[in-house]
């Protein structure tokens, strides 16, 4: 990592931790917009990742429903966490890092 140019907005010189093992996934929205939390579902001591998308008040093209947000799990990814969830206009994007 190199810093070009140090700006009003300081950062470290050194990343604080390198992930060796980085998934990304990338899911469309037909839903525009919208809020993600993550977090993880556990049963039985074995925890998989989820995130839960809900509406905000840009949103739009809404389903039809009394349940405001939609959770999604992966189990593909147990072992592994949730480092950063967000949505933009189109897609929901996911960065999922290895537990050490």
């Amino acid at each position: 990592m190199k810093i070009i140019y140090q700006g009003q907005v300081k950062l470290s010189e050194q990343p604080i931790y390198y992930y060796p093992e980085v998934k990304a996934i990338m899911i469309d929205l037909k839903t525009k917009r919208g809020e993600v939390n993550a977090g993880g579902i556990t049963t039985g001591g074995v925890t998989t990742p989820a995130v839960f998308v809900s509406p905000c008040e840009d949103s739009i093209y809404l389903k039809d429903t009394d349940v405001p947000f939609t959770e999604i799990a992966f189990p593909e990814f147990i072992g592994w966490y949730v480092l950063n969830a967000q949505i933009d206009k189109y897609n929901l994007n996911i960065t999922f890092v290895k537990e050490k």
